[in-house]
């Protein structure tokens, strides 16, 4: 069983995917907890004949119970899994106030706690790199990127860093500006992350900080200076 251990599986899926091996909760239920296969269980009911091993159903039941997690509970059992993935040490991350903010932005999409970190290594380093040609947006040019970013630099200099004032501060200076939603946030999303997915923006920004938020936008209208005219 270590090597499912190691491979991020919680122990709650793992009983839930032995205890159908070869049993059967009932016809219409795959997903229990230990109490209730104890109390249902009866070895009558067991069947006999060689059982498989879909891994594909672990998938899908250790995501379940990832989702089922507390945050906190989360964050303290993949902290190892992201400490063994980056070489940060797992009590530095544990105490990263990034943790606690990241974490609930990725539990929807992690089927294993060994995910998830190429996700959200943004938040915990203090350097990214990326295609300058990323920070682009779709139906611009350079040196409109350019003033997007700008106009959204000034305005994270003073919003506060809370989902409630960053929300509606961005999506009004989208609207100032004539852009889609969609368009200032993908700018902002990979001059601040390097990524052109990631988490939510607002929860990514309050992770990363305003300090090196400010500092990444800066550093991306000189990348985006040097392709304009």
């Amino acid at each position: 069983m270590r090597e499912y251990r190691e491979a991020g599986y919680l122990p709650e899926a793992m009983f839930n995917f032995l205890a159908i091996m070869g049993w059967s909760y009932s016809p219409d239920t795959d997903l229990f907890a230990r109490e209730q296969a104890i109390a249902r269980f009866d070895i009558r009911d067991i069947n006999p004949a060689a059982g498989a091993l879909p891994m594909s159903k672990l998938d899908w039941m250790n995501g379940h119970y990832i989702r089922q997690l507390a945050p906190a509970d989360l964050a303290e059992r993949i902290a190892p899994f992201w400490s063994e993935e980056s070489g940060i040490p797992v009590e530095q991350l544990r105490a990263d106030p990034a943790l606690p903010v990241i974490v609930p932005l990725i539990q929807e999409r992690v089927k294993t706690l060994a995910d998830g970190w190429d996700l959200v290594d943004f938040a915990f380093v203090d350097e990214i790199s990326y295609d300058a040609q990323m920070l682009v947006a779709k139906g611009l040019t350079p040196g409109q990127s350019l003033a997007a970013l700008q106009a959204a630099h000034r305005v994270l200099v003073d919003v506060p860093f809370e989902e409630a004032a960053l929300d509606p501060a961005l999506r009004n200076l989208a609207t100032e500006l004539g852009l889609k939603a969609g368009q200032l946030f993908g700018i902002l999303r990979v001059a601040t992350t390097g990524k052109a997915v990631a988490p939510p923006i607002f929860g990514s920004l309050i992770a990363i900080g305003r300090e090196r938020v400010l500092a990444r936008c800066a550093r991306a209208e000189e990348l985006l200076s040097s392709m304009t005219p």
